[in-house]
């Protein structure tokens, strides 16, 4: 685990997106393709206009899907790919059948999650990206609410307990109180590399905290419980 220090919102921003470029063009200089998850929430979405900015950024070799979405339609004002949508996806050059959104309007959730979890297994299945029978993004950006969840697993839900399942459905929590997919421990941690966003003063001392004992905090926080096989970075602003 490595913990990045900034100043402000701007600089981890900047960070992050140049982080986001070096590793999807590292797989795709290796593998001719590249898998990212985006987060939801408003930590990232300085980090998206960035790089939807950025030059030279191989997205048409790219392959994007979400970490989690509340049960709302997409143009919902509290909808995750909303978000996304407005600062990076209608400013980039992507194949729209790469875009990898998940569909939850809020009437069978379950039924969405099976749905999501059966498009990333085929999306790695018929691109060869799976390797023996894993799912391996080449990055996940996460975040961190100040309960220590992350994505939309949170704390004492039976999320958490997940072992096979990659996309679960969540009953309404957190705010707003609506329910949600996402996805598990299990898929975020075969992951190549993770990054999690955080910044205040609130944040930073939950990190501080998982950190100084981690076997403790993972009994409380789900975002501790964040171990990827490859690198985990913790990027906190001040």
């Amino acid at each position: 685990m490595q913990i990045l220090e900034f100043d402000d919102m701007e600089t981890l921003s900047a960070h992050a997106a140049n982080m986001a470029r070096e590793i999807t063009q590292a797989a795709v200089a290796e593998r001719g393709v590249f898998t990212l998850a985006l987060a939801g929430g408003e930590t990232p979405r300085r980090t998206y206009e960035l790089l939807a900015e950025a030059v030279g950024f191989p997205w048409e070799n790219g392959h994007i899907f979400f970490t989690d979405e509340r049960c709302v339609k997409p143009e919902h004002e509290q909808s995750n790919f909303r978000m996304a949508h407005e600062a990076l996806l209608s400013k980039i050059d992507i194949p729209a059948a790469r875009v990898h959104r998940i569909k939850a309007a809020g009437f069978t959730p379950g039924l969405d999650a099976g749905g999501y979890e059966f498009e990333v297994v085929n999306t790695f299945k018929y691109n060869k990206l799976n390797q023996d029978g894993d799912y391996p993004f080449d990055l996940i950006f996460l975040g961190m609410g100040k309960d220590g969840h992350t994505a939309s697993l949170f704390p004492g839900g039976d999320s958490m307990l997940a072992k096979r399942q990659l996309i679960m459905a969540i009953d309404p929590e957190g705010d707003p109180l609506v329910g949600r997919i996402t996805m598990t421990l299990p898929l975020i941690n075969m992951a190549r590399n993770v990054v999690i966003m955080i910044s205040g003063a609130e944040k930073r001392a939950l990190l501080a905290e998982i950190e100084q004992d981690l076997e403790a905090a993972q009994g409380d926080y789900p975002v501790a419980l964040v171990e990827p096989r490859g690198t985990l970075t913790w990027l906190a602003a001040k």
